[in-house]
């Protein structure tokens, strides 16, 4: 291992106050973008790939408002 090829990443160590964090997102939704809300969290660490899997589990859900023509 050549010493020169090391790097270093450091993070404040703070706690964090999730269920804060969780809240003053919430109140955020309709007055910022999805993107900025995502990035105000401090366990998303990459914005880009946390919207991507939000769009796949869209994908996956049912529309229990819509009807599929079957309702008795």
């Amino acid at each position: 291992m050549d010493y020169t090829n090391i790097f270093f990443q450091f993070k404040r160590n703070l706690p964090v106050n999730l269920l804060d964090e969780a809240q003053t997102t919430s109140q955020l939704r309709g007055h910022v973008s999805e993107r900025t809300r995502l990035s105000q969290l401090s366990f998303v660490d990459d914005v880009e790939w946390e919207m991507e899997e939000m769009a796949k589990d869209a994908e996956g859900l049912i529309d229990l408002d819509e009807g599929d023509g079957n309702d008795v």
